[in-house]
């Protein structure tokens, strides 16, 4: 049972295991100095099916000043945009999209007058992820749908429009969800234009709120499912 071959294959397969590890590690990027709070979002993050990391952190220096840090890390490999409130700052490395977004806070807190985002985005192809299917009625488009895992619970934000009524929608999600043993805890309508349906199964709970549009209806869905062998 020892002997040198047996031992030369336990090698190999450790050494693959550990090059593999290797392989698919998520790159480091260093934060502004100065920094402090630094928080995940999500121990998984899944975009429209291409995973990304959400990073939160503070820092003391002015929003200028990380930006200049990223500048002459990055050299000339870098691009700058805004977005909403954010000044932003992007940088391909390998098959990885790396975005610091900086902004002004509201309010300074012990010095940290900078809030910061960075987003790291994975665009390998054995990285992505196919999402789960979601019952919607026909001709239903999505234009947004965000999945997050965490140790125990696992969340989705789907956001989708079709062509059908708002009544219709209502009609259908309260059919599906009771028939698959779901509790209806919330069902109301918001204005002359939408309507909050609100499920319970166990310790799982799907918010889905739906809004005449021009054409037919956008709908929203909030879902957050405590985790199980199969999901």
């Amino acid at each position: 049972m020892n002997s040198p071959c047996v031992k030369k294959l336990i090698m190999v397969v450790l050494l693959s295991i550990s090059y593999a590890s290797v392989a698919n590690a998520w790159p480091k990027v260093m934060y502004p100095p100065q920094t402090g709070l630094k928080t995940a979002l999500a121990d998984e993050m899944y975009v429209n099916g291409v995973p990304m990391q959400v990073h939160l952190f503070k820092t003391r220096l002015s929003v200028e000043q990380v930006l200049r840090f990223y500048r002459n890390r990055w050299a000339d490999d870098f691009a700058e945009s805004e977005y909403e409130q954010w000044q932003q700052i992007s940088h391909y490395k390998g098959s990885y999209f790396i975005t610091v977004q900086v902004k002004n806070a509201d309010v300074i807190d012990n010095g940290f007058e900078t809030l910061g985002r960075l987003n790291i985005s994975s665009f390998d192809e054995h990285k992505k992820k196919k999402p789960v299917d979601f019952p919607m009625l026909a001709d239903s488009k999505i234009i947004n749908d965000i999945e997050t895992l965490d140790k125990d619970k696992k969340g989705r934000t789907l956001l989708f429009l079709n062509r059908q009524s708002l009544d219709d929608n209502i009609a259908y999600y309260k059919s599906h969800f009771t028939k698959n043993n779901w509790t209806q805890v919330m069902g109301k309508r918001v204005g002359d234009t939408g309507h909050v349906s609100v499920f319970k199964k166990n310790q799982d709970e799907v918010t889905i709120n739906i809004r005449s549009i021009a054409g037919g209806s956008s709908v929203l869905v909030n879902e957050v499912l405590e985790k199980n062998w199969f999901n």
